[in-house]
């Protein structure tokens, strides 16, 4: 007799009851029994079955049908209801035996093959679960659904066969599975499953394989209902399956480094890793015993699967709360604090592709756990230097990759710090990373800052200076920063009509700037240097000219300027040395020799076309360019159009800016130039002051560059000078005045309507009435309207100007007064006579305003100055020597008085016209530089000036030291203004020249500071003579980076702007220059070793910013030619000479050294300016003056000690990274020997 089997955790036999039993008696199959009959008798059984109760039901009565059901005649039966009707039947038998199953062992067996086989079924079968529309789709929901609520599929695990059982429902419920099946039955199909693994002992691997399959990111494409499915049973039986899962995967990695083949190995880890994730993301506790092999594998030599374990560990920590079953921020951290203390190790990894992936991997982390900000943020402020270039890319996109509340409240400021100072990194891939990261946030951060929103405003307004201050490094390029600007900080509106809302976004962009911020994006906007024609004019007349090749007339001259042009062109376009392809695309563009372009581009260059224009003239270029052209002519030619034309600040700028400042405060408050009516503005009386100022600078800067912008604005500028002051309006009075007058000096023709009589009076008004500034450019633009352009420049006395008939006389005519000009030169002529008369009596403002319009008249119409010059200059003098116990200064306490500087805004009016007195005696010398009288006006100025220069005031007149520092800085520009005149830069001596070097040096930082800027834009037009090229070079011993940071930024840029013949007459050459105004600096005693140490650092610094492999040795030829001729000066000053000559010698030899250089005999000859140098007397001096040292003896031996280091480590061989470290390590050496103590 069969033995029957029990349902797991069943309890033994029952009783015999006496109960419910079956209607139906005899036979149920017999032969010849149709399939509709039998199928009747089927679901007569099987409504009766499932209507019974287990404890009221005669067992014994249904022993006999059980054996009649698992007839194979009935099981193999070729009709698909009956089989299903069958199946229904042995499952209700199932449930009435339980626990004890009335079946034999292999009749189990049988019979769940069968029921598998019925559920699995595929849609092709037209059956089964997978047809909700088949007629028997009740019975097999009822079949699945009875083997889910009884769990008599428990019994498979008791059965031969199981594991293959096993496999068969789960794979067959995995593909069975879809997304249009019913939520019923995948809850059924999942507890099915999830009994089966309860029950197992032993889960086989083939399953296990089934389930983790499901996770791999192919198959949750393929098929995500199974993917669904395979989450509801691991869910169900997580604790069950956690070891087999951890095993699971040791043994993949395992297998997988056991592969010869590296590429399939990488492939096999990489999809385990997959799936690893893919389990993180839905049934994280599932990976319990997972995590810590993926913390051993963080440690293993191997980089690929450090890389992927970083990788997966950083997604599993970093996976949105809401998908960890519910779990908070930094869940998973806290749980494996372990492996997160390890996984935080890889920060530091030495691999860089290590260190990089881990960066990548905390976008997740900063978005949805800020819990760890603590632990991660100190770690990603260090990958902001990585040594690896590879990093601190990847922190860049980091950070480009984050949305806007994440990059507000998830990262800290002082990683957006650190990551600004990549903007001036050594590599061009991390500066464009880093820049367009910041560029992004600010973009996105717009909205917030324009709203005055504090947090946006404290972790983003900073953006745009730190972008534009990336280029004080000379590793970073103009182009780079404009192509940033104009992305994300000033991107053009989306509709060119709105024209308020571009300009609102300047005046914030200037309103966190600083000086150097204001000029640089006054120089990309093409608004720094005037020049016309620019060179992007004179390439696109090199074009028409070149007319495709195709030339009619002096075709070698045209080729030859177009060749240099060209050029010129492509390096001020980036190109760097060796490279051609910006040159290329030029050259390409050229061959097309469309007129049509060339009229855009000139267009574009027109500073009278408004925004509108400009991107219509753009829009036209791209599209006629990408019809005909490559991607890399558009490119450079995009690039072409951004440095001619007017990219920032335009013509349509103007406008926005005049309406804003006649709005008055309230109005203007009220509107914010109306950029969105339905915002309310939060602008109070401060905002509109900032307006103002960064209105009146852009204003100031159109017009010393291109006030033809002003042109077309003639009317509304006029208008600004009529409007009423009740509504604050005076706030345009003074630029409207400032343009005019930049108008008058550029286009006098165009000045019709300013010539009216009604206009001179209201202009004239405002010298008589206006401010100080008011009368400035009032009287400017007076004075321009009434110059007949005579420029008679008589012989004069500095102090007591001729009569007006000698004056005549001595020049002679002169050409004829322009009848427009009889209203101007009549009121010129009153304001004089009352500047004459009232200037001593006038007092605060009122005579800064006086004075301020004398030095106008002088600058612009100097020969009807000279008739009310005696007096004017008398009483401005007067007041100059006037000591300072007198002039007492509004509002000033005793703590103004300890300061060493004041700054603009802090002047009070009598400093200001002791400043202006300076302006005035400078530009009356100017106005006769060209004259043969230039000696009369020029030297009496000269000592006056020098004077303050040396003393910081006009004499001993108890004068505050802030108030000193002021008038230093003014004489000193003043002596530069006049070194611009040929003729007057002769009558400075070397002597002067020394103090005015000197002032680089000034004991005032303010004073410092100021200089070196004038000097630095005096230098970049070339306006100074070679001399003046040395001084920048006195910053050595600055006590501020800034300053240092100045020069090294001017030098490199007039060095990539500069033709190699200039670059070697106004840098290379003015070494002996330099060394000679060394030698009379009053520090220098050259008995004093540790003096003349000190004074190496002056010679590195110049080397460093000037030395190349090539220069090099002309530098040491120049030193030693020094010792070849003596000081002009004196004796004294010719031994101080020597010394440096020798000192510098040392230094070139450590510098070359260094760097591994070469340094070979200069072939070349070179005669010593002769204005500070003289031969020697004889060659007896000149072999004694050769052969004697004067160098002291210790700072030689110091020196050459270093050298010798130098050279054994550079000399000694090996690879390059070895050299580069020796050198590292001799440099380090070398400041401990020229700088101790």
């Amino acid at each position: 007799m069969a033995q029957a089997v029990t349902h797991a955790g069943g309890g033994g036999g029952r009783g015999v009851s006496r109960g419910a039993r079956l209607s139906f008696k005899g036979k149920l199959y017999n032969k010849g029994v149709t399939a509709d009959r039998l199928l009747r008798d089927l679901k007569q059984i099987q409504k009766e079955l499932a209507q019974m109760e287990q404890d009221a039901v005669d067992l014994d009565a249904l022993k006999d049908m059980c054996k009649q059901l698992t007839q194979p005649t009935l099981m193999l039966h070729k009709d698909k209801g009956v089989k299903v009707a069958v199946a229904c039947c042995l499952a209700d038998m199932l449930r009435l035996f339980a626990p004890d199953a009335p079946f034999t062992a292999h009749e189990l067996r049988d019979i769940f093959q069968f029921f598998i086989h019925l559920l699995t079924q595929s849609a092709k079968t037209g059956a089964g679960l997978a047809c909700p529309q088949g007629p028997y789709y009740a019975d097999y929901f009822y079949l699945v659904e009875s083997l889910s609520t009884v769990k008599s599929i428990c019994l498979v695990c008791e059965l031969g066969g199981a594991e293959e059982m096993m496999y068969d429902l789960f794979k067959g419920f995995m593909e069975l599975v879809s997304p249009n099946m019913s939520k019923n039955v995948e809850i059924c199909m999942a507890d099915v499953l999830a009994q089966l693994i309860d029950e197992a002992q032993q889960l086989p691997d083939a399953v296990l394989e089934v389930l983790l399959a499901n996770f791999s990111p192919k198959a949750v494409k393929a098929n995500p209902a199974a993917h669904q499915l395979t989450i509801e049973v691991c869910k169900a039986t997580e604790n069950r399956i956690q070891k087999d899962v951890a095993k699971y995967f040791r043994d993949a990695i395992s297998t997988a480094f056991e592969e010869e083949n590296h590429d399939e190995r990488d492939k096999e880890l990489a999809s385990a890793h997959a799936i690893i994730m893919q389990i993180n993301c839905s049934v994280p506790g599932l990976l319990l015993t997972v995590i810590p092999l993926l913390e051993e594998d963080l440690t293993r030599d191997d980089v690929a699967l450090r890389l992927l374990s970083v990788r997966t560990l950083g997604q599993m920590f970093g996976e949105r709360p809401s998908k960890t079953s519910g779990a908070g921020e930094g869940q998973t951290a806290r749980m494996y604090p372990s492996a997160w203390k390890s996984w935080m190790g890889r920060a530091a990894d030495k691999s860089p592709l290590v260190r990089a992936k881990w960066v990548e991997c905390l976008r997740n982390i900063l978005t949805y756990h800020s819990t760890l900000l603590v632990d991660v943020g100190p770690a990603l402020e260090a990958k902001t230097e990585d040594a690896d270039e590879k990093v601190r890319v990847a922190v860049a996109r980091l950070i480009d990759s984050l949305d806007y509340e994440t990059a507000l409240h998830g990262v800290p400021k002082s990683v957006l710090l650190l990551l600004a100072d990549r903007c001036k990194d050594k590599k061009a891939s991390v500066r464009l990373e880093a820049m367009t990261a910041l560029g992004r946030l600010f973009n996105m951060a717009y909205t917030e800052i324009e709203s005055h929103e504090p947090a946006a405003t404290q972790q983003f307004f900073w953006i745009p200076t730190k972008i534009i201050h990336s280029l004080k490094s000379p590793d970073n390029t103009p182009l780079a920063v404009a192509s940033v600007l104009e992305k994300y900080i000033l991107p053009y509106p989306a509709d060119p009509e709105n024209e308020a809302a571009w300009t609102a976004r300047l005046l914030l962009v200037l309103k966190v700037g600083d000086s150097f911020t204001n000029k640089v994006l006054f120089k990309l906007s093409n608004l720094f240097d005037a020049k016309r024609p620019t060179l992007q004019e004179a390439f696109i007349d090199a074009c028409e000219q070149y007319n495709s090749g195709i030339i009619d007339a002096n075709e070698d001259e045209v080729r030859s300027k177009f060749r240099n042009i060209l050029k010129l062109t492509a390096r001020a376009l980036g190109e760097q040395p060796g490279a051609d392809r910006i040159a290329a695309d030029l050259a390409a563009f050229a061959k097309l020799n469309e007129n049509r372009l060339y009229r855009l581009f000139k267009t574009s260059m027109d500073p009278k076309q408004d925004l509108k224009t400009l991107l219509k003239c753009r829009a036209e270029i791209i599209k006629r360019l990408s019809s005909s052209s490559t991607a890399s002519v558009v490119e450079t030619m995009s690039l072409f159009w951004r440095s001619a034309s007017f990219p920032f600040i335009n013509r349509s700028t103007v406008s926005h800016l005049l309406r804003g400042l006649q709005q008055g405060k309230a109005r203007f408050t009220a509107s914010q130039l109306k950029i969105d009516s339905q915002r309310v503005s939060t602008v109070d009386s401060s905002e509109y002051e900032t307006f103002i100022i960064n209105a009146q600078l852009i204003l100031k800067q159109i017009g010393s560059t291109y006030p033809s912008m002003f042109t077309p604005h003639l009317p509304e500028l006029i208008k600004c000078l009529f409007a009423s002051s009740d509504n604050g309006a005076t706030a345009a009075a003074e630029p409207a005045l400032r343009a005019i007058a930049s108008v008058a000096c550029a286009e006098p023709r165009s000045l019709t309507l300013v010539r009216e009589k009604r206009v001179v009076d209201r202009i004239a008004d405002f010298v008589r009435k206006g401010s100080a500034l008011e009368a400035k450019f009032a009287a400017k633009t007076l004075a321009v309207m009434s110059d007949s352009k005579t420029r008679k420049r008589a012989v004069l006395p500095p102090l007591s100007p001729p009569s007006p008939s000698s004056l005549s006389s001595s020049v002679g005519g002169g050409t004829p007064i322009k009848p427009d000009s009889f209203a101007a030169r009549a009121t010129v002529d009153a304001m004089l006579e009352e500047i004459a008369r009232k200037l001593g009596k006038a007092s605060g403002n009122r005579a800064v305003a006086y004075v301020h319009a004398a030095t106008q008249i002088v600058k612009h119409s100097p020969d009807m100055f000279e008739d009310k010059a005696q007096a004017i200059i008398k009483e401005v003098l007067a007041r100059v020597r006037q000591p300072w116990a007198h002039a007492k200064q509004e509002n000033r306490g005793e703590e103004v008085d300890e300061k060493d500087w004041i700054e603009e805004e802090e002047i009070g009016p009598d400093l200001q016209v002791r400043l202006l007195a300076l302006d005035l005696m400078t530009k009356r010398a100017e106005a006769y530089a060209e004259t043969e009288h230039k000696e009369t006006t020029a030297k009496p100025t000269l000592r006056f000036i020098s004077t303050v220069l040396q003393e910081g005031e006009a004499g001993q007149l108890g004068t505050p030291v802030w108030a000193k520092s002021r008038q230093r800085l003014r004489a000193a520009i003043c002596i530069l203004k006049l070194a611009r005149h040929t003729e007057l830069e002769k009558l400075i001596s070397t002597a002067d020249f020394s103090t005015l070097a000197f002032v680089v040096q000034d004991e005032c930082f303010g004073v410092r500071n100021g200089f070196l800027q004038r000097l630095a834009t005096y230098l970049s037009h070339r306006k100074l003579g070679v001399r003046y090229y040395t001084i920048p070079f006195l910053v050595a011993f600055d006590p501020e980076e800034e300053n240092q940071e100045l020069v090294r930024y001017f030098v490199h840029n007039a060095i990539l702007a500069l033709p190699k013949a200039h670059r070697l007459e106004k840098f290379e050459r003015t070494f002996a220059r330099f060394l000679h105004l060394l030698a009379h600096h009053p520090d220098f005693q050259r008995a004093n070793s540790e003096d003349v140490l000190q004074f190496s650092q002056y010679i590195d610094f110049y080397l460093n910013a000037l030395s190349t492999p090539e220069n090099m040795s002309m530098f040491y030829y120049i030193a030693g030619r020094l010792k070849t001729i003596r000081d002009s000066a004196s004796v004294g000053a010719s031994e101080n000479l020597y010394t440096l000559s020798e000192l510098a010698q040392l230094a070139i030899k450590r510098k070359a050294a260094a760097q591994a250089w070469t340094l070979e005999t200069w072939p070349g000859r070179m005669s010593m300016p002769d204005d500070i140098f003289k031969p020697l007397p004889s060659k007896e001096v000149l072999k004694e003056v050769y052969e004697r040292q004067f160098l002291p003896e210790e700072v030689s031996a110091k020196l050459n000690e270093v050298i010798d280091v130098l050279s054994t480590k550079v000399s000694a061989g090996g690879s390059l990274l070895a050299d580069t470290l020796a050198c590292a390590c001799a440099q380090k050496r070398i400041f401990s020997l020229t700088h101790a103590p």
